[in-house]
């Protein structure tokens, strides 16, 4: 082309048109004002038996308390500790839902799996009363036409009999939606067909494409700048403006030299589970995480699904039987129950006259479950390491447009639903400010409860699930659960 003003202007009006493409319009999408290019994931990673909490969170070094800014993470915290900078630790908030219900759950786990994600009343001794969280936001971005290829996905690693297995997704009440333990299912599901080859003709066509659309792009821009000694300094402002919105334009059409989906190859992903699981082994456990973490990376990556639950087993006993007092409580389930979190945590901040078992102030057994909950928070940074890894092609990563929510059915192992903390990491592109410690205030109690020595109450856990709608791109959503115990979004969440 010849740097003519007929020329120069044939470009500038390539760029209204260019907004049409065809892959800025996929088959499904909405038009949002101002809506991100790259799409918020969320990913719930679900573990039983709460937290240990008095070993979650610490002064920063010469502190006397954490702070929002400054602290340290507890020992049970300590794998997570590379990544604190993308972490926001959500403290004291309660299962508020949990008081008004008057029906009796099958055991302590189901009480607490019933309401962890679902935040209602139950409808029976082991059926949610309601919708989950996961299930509501893959409704409502999926509404009114389907986003992805799999609204959500569910994903578990559960064989231990002792807790009820499978009670964490509910489409609504007394409506479970099964998880898949099978990484080889959950690889064919994803991809059907196999992963997409570079070799095949969908790509091939893909990749013109995308060439002639840079080679077209690429051109406007050398049209630019050769003009631009030519033009009085606001027409050279007005073509730089126009450049950079094609500059964007580049990044929107997918131009840009970053890959985000890069699927594994099947046999990388179900031979962890395949050398254990299928042969019952004792790591299976941890060998179905390391198969579901690869897959989830994979299905958010590829825009698959935009919402996972992943939920996570009883760690194995046996990794635990060096301290005799885990086979002597029946195994680490038992044991976990014996460690008086919630007499602790009453003494030492709301100063009642409750002691702690000469068990649970044990340094052994202090280890023990500290090292319990360690390994779950390994598992966690294993995630977001992979998810960290992913370029986005705005120059960010993954797991900055990735909330992962680290939840479980009990605020700690002695069967509490008063005082439940939440790790949540990544999502500083959806409008989280990580690397916070927030203490959510708590407040006289107002409800009776047979649990007498809590005399404080934390704010709903029903509200942070309503931030996290909100940021999922929800922003109508004011309630989720039972209405009476939710008060709207966790404003602390997004204050900083």
């Amino acid at each position: 082309m010849n740097p003519t003003r007929r020329n120069l202007l044939r470009a500038l009006g390539l760029l209204g048109p260019a907004y049409f493409l065809p892959s800025l319009h996929k088959k499904g999408s909405r038009a949002r004002a101002a809506a991100p290019t790259i799409p918020t994931r969320i990913l719930f990673f679900y573990t039983p038996h709460g937290q240990l909490l008095r070993q979650w969170v610490a002064p920063a070094a010469g502190a006397s308390a954490p702070t929002e800014t400054s602290f340290a993470l507890g020992p049970s915290l300590a794998p997570l500790a590379s990544m604190q900078s993308q972490l926001t630790l959500v403290e004291g908030l309660d299962f508020q839902s949990e008081y008004p219900d008057t029906s009796s759950p099958t055991n302590g786990h189901i009480g607490g799996e019933t309401h962890a994600l679902s935040s209602i009343s139950r409808v029976g001794p082991s059926a949610a009363g309601g919708i989950s969280i996961d299930q509501f936001i893959a409704n409502g971005i999926n509404t009114p036409t389907p986003l992805t290829q799999l609204p959500s996905l569910q994903m578990s690693s559960r064989v231990n009999p002792q807790i009820a297995p499978f009670l964490t997704s509910w489409a609504g009440a007394n409506s479970l939606v099964p998880p898949m333990t099978d990484p080889a299912a959950v690889y064919s599901l994803m991809f059907p067909n196999g992963p997409p080859s570079t070799g095949s003709a969908a790509t091939a066509a893909a990749v013109a494409l995308s060439q002639r659309r840079k080679s077209i792009l690429d051109a406007v821009l050398g049209e630019f700048s050769a003009v631009q000694t030519s033009l009085s300094a606001a027409d050279k402002a007005k073509l730089d403006s126009q450049a950079s919105l094609i500059r964007d334009l580049e990044v929107q059409l997918g131009l840009s030299s970053s890959v985000t989906c890069a699927p594994p190859s099947e046999t990388s992903v179900t031979s962890p589970y395949e050398a254990d699981c299928k042969n019952g082994g004792g790591n299976c456990v941890q060998e179905g995480v390391t198969s579901f973490t690869s897959l989830a990376v994979a299905a958010l990556a590829c825009d698959i699904t935009r919402v996972i639950t992943l939920d996570v087993d009883t760690l194995p006993d046996a990794l635990f039987s060096a301290n005799p007092n885990v086979p002597a409580a029946g195994g680490i389930h038992g044991f976990l129950h014996g460690m008086d979190d919630s007499d602790w945590y009453s003494n030492d901040h709301f100063n009642t006259k409750n002691t702690i078992t000469s068990g649970a102030q044990d340094a052994t057994n202090i280890a023990t479950a500290t090292s319990f909950y360690a390994m779950y928070a390994q598992m966690l940074a294993n995630l977001l390491q992979q998810l960290a890894a992913v370029p986005e092609s705005d120059g960010s990563t993954l797991l900055d447009h990735t909330i992962v929510v680290w939840c479980s059915e009990f605020g700690s192992p002695n069967h509490i639903y008063f005082v439940v903390d939440y790790l949540l990491a990544g999502g500083g592109a959806a409008g989280l400010t990580p690397g916070r410690y927030l203490n959510i205030p708590r407040l006289p109690r107002a409800f009776s409860s047979n649990v007498d020595y809590y005399a404080n109450t934390g704010v709903a856990h029903s509200n942070l699930f309503v931030s996290l709608a909100n940021l999922m791109g929800l922003s109508s959503v004011t309630t989720f659960g039972n209405p009476k115990t939710c008060t709207g979004p966790l404003t602390q969440l997004t204050s900083g």
